[in-house]
């Protein structure tokens, strides 16, 4: 699995070009170590909409069984995108969240940080 890389935002400095910071999506990607400041954007540059798919822990210590995330981002669109609850995402074991999508073509995906 290939985790993506944080960007962190600060109080001094102002990032003018996203674009530049996304990644393309792949297969297997995963946002390490997630926690409540984090957030994804996602572009999707394709002429159809795509699907990205937040996976559940198998475990889930809410009482409830495992159900996963799925949030279309429409064609030529840009999605932000802020798990109301990280923990239903992580994993117990690698403290990571795996990310699916439906398609790859023309998407690209980054991991941002809001300051402390």
């Amino acid at each position: 699995m290939a985790d993506l890389t944080r960007n962190v935002f600060d109080a001094v400095h102002k990032i003018a070009d996203i674009d530049a910071l996304l990644v393309a999506a792949a297969a297997g990607q995963t946002v390490p170590d997630v926690e409540g400041k984090d957030f994804l954007i996602v572009k999707n540059g394709d002429a159809s909409p795509k699907t990205l798919t937040l996976e559940e822990a198998d475990v889930c210590s809410f009482g409830h069984p495992a159900t996963d995330e799925a949030i279309v981002i429409a064609a030529g669109k840009y999605a932000i995108i802020t798990p109301k609850n990280y923990l239903r995402f992580r994993d117990g074991t690698t403290k990571k969240m795996a990310l699916t999508w439906s398609a790859l073509t023309s998407v690209t995906v980054g991991l941002f940080r809001w300051p402390k």
